[in-house]
């Protein structure tokens, strides 16, 4: 399956992080590092935010925005979307599967 992971490009350790969580299921990973706050221009910020919203929130939101565009753009119905952050549970394998299979 098609899985983004929203990452900040320099955060290396949290790269490490969810690489090893991710390990060895059958996911298609791309990190989703566009967006990080040093592309937050006046554009962007005006075209899609309102109000007074930290900037790292608004970077994530951003690149959550940028998935769904690849996936529009790729044409992929369905895919995974994972922060770099993330702890997978043990049982994650099972739950997703039946989360796929209701999809479908």
């Amino acid at each position: 399956m098609q899985t983004y992971i929203i990452h900040v490009s320099d955060a290396y350790e949290r790269e490490r992080l969810i690489n090893g969580e991710l390990e060895g299921r059958n996911l298609n990973t791309e990190f989703v590092n566009d967006g990080d706050i040093k592309d937050m221009t006046e554009e962007v910020l005006a075209k899609y935010f309102k109000g007074d919203v930290s900037m790292p929130n608004n970077s994530c939101s951003y690149k959550h925005m940028l998935s769904y565009q690849r996936m529009l753009d790729n044409n992929i119905e369905l895919a995974f979307i994972v922060e770099d952050d993330t702890y997978l549970y043990a049982n994650f394998d099972n739950i997703f599967e039946k989360l796929l299979y209701e999809f479908r």
